[in-house]
């Protein structure tokens, strides 16, 4: 659960922890909490934090500070007191500064005086608009472990050992690593030094903490003096690792020293070293982390996790490049961020379950770092621009699909992602249905639609349905046997998604796809939050004939008396045009779609005899990625494949014609045999004719 200041410097909130963000469940958008007291509803804030009691993953607290200096606390009570009761508190109500004196800065903290207890107490500090710093919370005894010198828990009093100095800043620290040190606060005072100011445990270690007495140690100068410090856990080479402290110099160099605490309750701080980033980068802003790595921000608005200043010390965190660069953490919760044009993302770790958001996009924008990733939530201009959906998780289908029917290994699956690039390869029809599967990005969205354009001119004329998801209708909604039993293909959860399909003729813009070949298609996606398009590459690729891969000439003849041929043409899967031509350079050649036979014209040589080679190329068709065509010789091998034909021109020549009757034969020259007339009887003609080229099979 995050809550957080917004531009308009209201409060919002937004999670699970419904004592923080006052609604009856867990909000994925950032909501508009409101002070109790309606006089207060539209008062503006400059400070707000947030902690949560380690003991349950249920309570947590808040705290604020309004401009005119009111504090405010709300969320799930408990004996700490520090919401002024150990009942909960559903909205920000005032908790009451000393008379006189007005709240700047606010911060909660964890800390237990029992090392032997589960309990963890909440602590509140606040500093006022003259650097003077006041606690409460705490409880004035949890199970029997004192906080001595602490106040009373449920009213805020100033520190009276911290009262000769003025801060402008705290950080909380709490080391587990030592069972007497119960709390540890660093103040940053005004002319820039940071203190250390420690609630420790006197007598002998080992004796049973809840019999011991505690106390508040005089704040000790660090001897650091940069604008931000935190604390976290660090490995360096053969020193092995430790918790220390963090701070960044106004230079922007990320350093670490060591901390260590005796036996008699004191810190030696050790010698600072440098945390260098790659690539010369600085450190705009850190986090505290009591686990493995500090998340931070470098100068170029990139995230990265330190732990050591070994090579896998360094882990630079893949943020979606619609976040980046990021300008800082947001609010309370370093999980959330605050990306470009003031995007508001929230961050999950690969170890950790998402955190709630509501928008989600991809993951990562290169090969560098670690594969975590972030979610987008909506906001509707609390922390910058107002929020449009401009992702949505979608895919493209058909029942024609290649290697759908036969689960073909080779052809791919459609891609289910949010990307650009994407391609579809189907078999041709007269019709073709092409299905659209998608879901919002954002959790929960109403008023989801769709458009088509067909034929790649940019406006979206065509609408269709939406509707639930009709399972068995493509490979992406279709089940088949795997090895352990029933599965899905590609694992589309039908429940999440809706479909539109359209029907792709001759009658559709664009015409139909009903011979090899490719083009463009695209889809706008709408929902009540925005909407988003889908450039898609539809391929139709006609299935290989049965047969070798190869081509004919008029079916395998050795003469043709015509330029005009059949070629036949059994091409390789993933075919869909043929490049034809009667030149081996393929100077003149013309591309085809693919088809059993194609008609084709050789060249004439005139007269005599002509062996006339046909030469063939088969071409696949592929998205360059960039918005069109991949050059076919850039994405597969290319080969020749080639017959001949004896092509002869030359009609024959007939020396003479003979005919006889039953009752006399007549035999004439051949000029005067064209001459005669129709016989009155049956005759027996005879040709006599010389073809030498490719001789004569029939005489008509």
């Amino acid at each position: 659960t995050a809550i957080a200041i917004g531009a308009d410097k209201y409060l919002y909130a937004w999670g699970a922890a419904t004592a923080i963000t006052g609604t009856a469940a867990a909000v994925v958008e950032p909501t508009r909490v409101y002070p109790s007291v309606a006089g207060d509803r539209d008062q503006t804030f400059r400070s707000v934090a947030i902690a949560r009691r380690e003991n349950t993953s249920t309570s947590v607290a808040a705290a604020a500070v309004s401009d005119n200096g009111k504090l405010y606390v709300w969320g799930s009570g408990s004996p700490d007191l520090l919401l002024g009761t150990s009942e909960s508190v559903q909205s920000p109500t005032e908790i009451l500064m000393p008379i006189g004196k007005k709240a700047l800065k606010v911060f909660l903290g964890l800390g237990t005086t029992c090392a032997q207890s589960s309990y963890y107490a909440l602590y509140g500090l606040v500093l006022d608009e003259d650097g003077k710093v006041y606690t409460w919370g705490g409880g004035s005894s949890v199970q029997n472990c004192d906080f001595s010198g602490w106040t009373d828990g449920a009213v805020v009093k100033e520190v009276s050992t911290l009262s000769a100095l003025s801060f402008t800043n705290v950080v909380g620290w709490r080391n587990n690593s030592r069972a007497q040190l119960g709390m540890t606060i660093l103040l940053r005072q005004s002319s820039g030094d940071w203190y250390q100011w420690s609630l420790t445990k006197q007598g002998t270690y080992n004796v049973p903490c809840c019999s011991q007495t505690w106390s508040w140690k005089s704040p000790s100068q660090l001897g650091i003096t940069s604008s931000m410090i935190t604390y976290g856990y660090f490995e360096n080479g053969s020193d092995g690792g430790n918790e220390g402290l963090y701070n960044i110099a106004d230079d922007g160099t990320l350093r670490f020293r060591y901390v260590n605490q005796t036996n008699s309750n004191e810190w030696t701080m050790g010698t600072p070293f440098a945390v260098p980033l790659p690539g010369n980068r600085t450190v705009r802003q850190i986090t505290s982390s009591s686990d493995y790595g500090n998340k931070l921000i470098a100068s170029d608005g990139t995230m990265w996790r330190v732990s050591s200043n070994l090579v896998w010390g360094k882990e630079k965190i893949n943020m979606p490049i619609e976040a980046l660069p990021l300008s800082r953490f947001a609010g309370s919760n370093s999980s959330f961020l605050i990306g470009n044009g003031g995007s508001l993302w929230n961050y999950h770790s690969w170890q950790a379950s998402q955190i709630p958001g509501s928008c989600a996009v991809v993951a990562n924008n290169e090969d560098e770092g670690y594969s975590e990733g972030a979610t987008r939530v909506v906001s509707s201009g609390q922390f910058g621009p107002a929020f449009t959906e401009d992702s949505f998780k979608n895919a493209i289908d058909s029942p024609n699909y290649v290697g759908f029917a036969d689960r073909s290994g080779t052809a791919g699956t459609p891609t289910l992602t949010n990307t650009w690039d994407k391609e579809l390869a189907v078999r041709p029809g007269a019709t073709v249905r092409l299905y659209s599967y998608f879901k919002s990005s954002c959790v929960g969205t109403t008023g989801l639609s769709m458009k088509w354009d067909l034929d790649d001119d940019g406006v979206f004329e065509t609408d269709s349905a939406t509707s639930d998801v009709t399972n068995e209708a493509t490979s992406l909604v279709s089940r088949y046997t795997g090895t352990t039993g029933e599965v899905t293909w590609e694992g589309i959860a039908s429940a999440e998604f809706k479909q539109s399909y359209i029907d792709i003729s001759a009658d559709s813009l664009g015409g139909a796809l009903s011979q090899g070949g490719g083009r463009f298609i695209s889809v706008k996606y709408s929902s009540a939050k925005g909407s988003a398009t889908q450039r898609y590459a539809i391929i139709v690729r006609p299935q290989k004939p049965t047969g070798r891969v190869g081509v004919t000439v008029n079916a395998g003849a050795r003469f043709t008396d015509s330029t005009d041929v059949t070629i036949g043409l059994v091409w390789p899967e993933g075919t869909t045009t043929a490049l034809i031509s009667n030149d081996g350079s393929f100077s003149d050649a013309q591309e085809v779609p693919v088809a059993s036979k194609v008609r084709w014209s050789l060249q004439s040589g005139g007269a005599g005899l002509l062996s006339s080679t046909v030469y063939v190329r088969f071409y696949g068709l592929w998205a360059n990625g960039a918005g069109g065509w991949a050059s076919p010789e850039q994405e597969m091998a290319i080969y020749n494949y080639t017959d001949d034909i004896i092509l002869d021109l030359s009609p024959p020549e007939i020396t003479s014609v003979s005919a006889s009757t039953t009752s006399s034969a007549q035999s004439q020259s051949l000029n005067s045999a064209r001459a005669f007339s129709a016989p009155t009887a049956t005759a027996l003609v005879s040709v006599t004719a010389l073809d030498a080229v490719s001789g004569i099979s029939a005489v008509q």
